[in-house]
């Protein structure tokens, strides 16, 4: 995916060229428009608090995140705009910001040849403009694929960020359809990020709706499209749950015990299973572990959520406690082959079930760190 030679660190990870496929930057266009909404909105401000301030520096500054990159053995990021994203925006200027935001970061990716690659930002198609309570929809379907086919052919784009909204047409719904067909098409992977939507007033205080409403959220989408058929629909579809996969690991039998079978063509488990990626951005050795028994670790992708969960060491450090291959292939190869597969055939679903391995015998055993000087790693990384 890229020509360069790997870095590589005194002590650092074995694996060649790991890839972060879940990390922020806030172009220019975006920030100032961030700016402007909070110094008239203080709901808006409060809400996204993170992007707006605590978190500001580190989303602008792009030379301190690749000595980070460097240190931590990362050789490549695929930036996303952060929540809001466009959706700062008026209903009708989102498409013009959305084209704005994507131009700034296929800009950065073409100032630091790879290091960088995109997730597009897209206008929609559906959701409320953020930090309003009136439900409104968002712009029509075809400007969100017409976003997408201005720019799918650029080098460096290889997936498409989209917001898993509770509060407007929910991303299971038949507006997303035409541009699943694109993401399909082009073989995009579709990054799930949380809209950040308050579910209830219940999350509003001591970062609730971030710590927790945010993982529940982007776990109810995913259950949504395997339900409702979406993915049965398009086979060709790759679809990355962020966090770790929310709680649907932890939660997978009581999800295969009671819910129903809804329009899918198979049971949910085998969804789980077989159709979705879960990048690693969770930092707890017992839920990674859950994750890789559950899904496997051909399904893991390495994910640092960078800079909200601390810095991109945390998220290479994690994967400490996974002998190899399983370290390399979460990092390294698993990513690469996700993202490589940008341009190339769709390839039905029966066939890439076939050509899946999965381990039968036990897994490699993981050397374990003490409890207590990961917490403290954690703490090093403002994580």
């Amino acid at each position: 995916m890229t020509d360069g030679a790997s870095p590589s660190r005194p002590g650092g990870p074995p694996f060649p060229g790991a890839i972060d496929v879940h990390h922020h930057w806030v172009p220019p266009v975006l920030r100032a428009r961030l700016a402007g909404r909070a110094a008239r909105d203080r709901a808006f401000a409060a809400r996204f608090d993170s992007s707006v301030r605590r978190f500001a520096r580190a989303l602008d500054d792009v030379e301190g995140r690749l000595r980070s990159m460097d240190a931590a053995g990362i050789e490549t990021a695929v930036v996303a705009a952060p929540p809001p994203a466009a959706e700062v925006a008026e209903v009708g200027a989102r498409a013009s910001l959305a084209r704005r935001i994507n131009e700034e970061l296929l800009a950065l990716a073409e100032r630091h040849p790879g290091r960088f690659l995109v997730a597009l930002c897209l206008p929609g198609p559906g959701g409320r403009r953020a930090g309003e309570g009136a439900r409104a929809e968002g712009p029509a379907p075809e400007e969100a694929v017409a976003v997408l086919e201005e720019t799918s052919g650029d080098r460096h784009v290889r997936a498409v960020s989209l917001l898993a909204h509770l509060d407007g047409p929910m991303p299971d719904e038949a507006c997303f359809g035409p541009l699943y067909s694109a993401c399909e098409a082009r073989r995009l992977p579709v990054l799930l990020h949380p809209s950040l939507d308050p579910v209830s007033p219940a999350f509003a205080d001591w970062h609730l709706g971030s710590a927790l409403g945010a993982p529940l959220s982007t776990t109810l989408v995913a259950a949504r499209l395997a339900l409702s058929g979406t993915l049965d629909r398009h086979p060709g579809l790759d679809v990355v749950i962020p966090h770790l996969g929310g709680v649907a690991p932890y939660l997978y039998q009581r999800l295969e015990d009671q819910c129903s079978r809804g329009d899918a063509a198979r049971p949910l488990g085998r969804y789980f299973r077989d159709r979705f990626y879960y990048d690693t951005c969770s930092f707890h050795e017992p839920a990674l572990a859950c994750a890789i028994e559950t899904v496997g670790a051909d399904r893991l992708v390495l994910g640092s959520d960078y800079p909200f969960r601390g810095g991109v060491e945390r998220a290479v450090r994690d994967l400490d406690v996974l002998a190899e291959p399983e370290r390399s292939l979460v990092a390294s190869i698993g990513p690469r082959r996700l993202l490589d597969a940008v341009g190339t055939a769709p390839v039905e679903e029966t066939a890439r079930g076939a050509g899946r391995r999965r381990r039968s015998g036990p897994r490699p055993p993981r050397t374990a760190r003490p409890a207590r000087q990961r917490t403290e790693e954690a703490g090093e990384d403002g994580g």
